[in-house]
């Protein structure tokens, strides 16, 4: 079982849709979505049910927004378009703390190929991989 997590807000809830599609229909192995939403519509929530009900993987929905809310008011952190789902990686061991390993996926990534011994490429002895944003 791979466990993935997506941050999303209702802004970026077409992008995070159009990123799961594409690890679903290009990954072979048994998955688990957490999904993190920061005040995505009931609607879009149920669409994404129904995208990886067909996909027979996987998800949990959770709602961080309030948590969101009280982390970057007590850091003075602005609003990042709108919201504050973007701060949910830097809380994801908080918010998902029964997960051993997990892999983040920002919501504008597009998945060509199979992720599925994506593990076979980290340290184990390391907490944490990151891949270099090269737009910031």
């Amino acid at each position: 079982m791979i466990n993935i997590a997506y941050s999303s807000s209702e802004y970026y809830f077409k992008p995070s849709l159009v990123s799961i599609y594409s690890l679903l229909k290009n990954t072979d192995s048994d998955i688990h979505i957490y999904f993190l939403s920061s005040g995505v519509s009931e609607s879009n929530k149920k669409i994404l049910e129904d995208l990886v009900q067909n996909f027979k993987a996987q998800l949990s929905i959770i709602e961080v927004e309030s948590e969101l809310i009280k982390f970057a008011s007590k850091l003075n952190l602005p609003l990042m378009r709108g919201n504050y789902s973007t701060y949910a990686r830097i809380l994801l061991a908080d918010i998902l703390v029964d997960v051993p390993e997990i892999l983040l996926i920002d919501s504008d990534t597009l998945i060509v190929g199979d992720i599925g011994n994506i593990s076979d490429h980290f340290d184990a002895n390391k907490v944490l991989h990151a891949a270099r944003d090269y737009v910031i």
